[in-house]
């Protein structure tokens, strides 16, 4: 597994990509809101299963900082 702290910049507007492997973050500062409506706080817990795709949003206010586990990678998901 790939670990790391991410640090986004407010209304960065992340593509929809597709897992290759489970990925878990944890907010540590800032949200952001994903394509289906849901908005992670900080404390907040998201886990992404390997094959499932989404795109996010950092909401306005303060820099997104989470704390990431990613397996396998991403790939970018493109529209067909």
């Amino acid at each position: 597994a790939r670990c790391g702290l991410l640090h986004l910049a407010p209304g960065l507007a992340f593509p929809r990509h597709r897992h290759l492997g489970n990925e878990w973050a944890l907010v540590l500062q800032g949200s952001a809101q994903d394509d289906s409506g849901r908005i992670a706080h900080p404390g907040d817990m998201t886990y992404q299963p390997t094959g499932s795709t989404h795109s996010f949003r950092v909401l306005a206010g303060e820099p997104l900082v989470i704390v990431i586990v990613l397996h396998e990678g991403f790939e970018i998901a493109m529209a067909s």
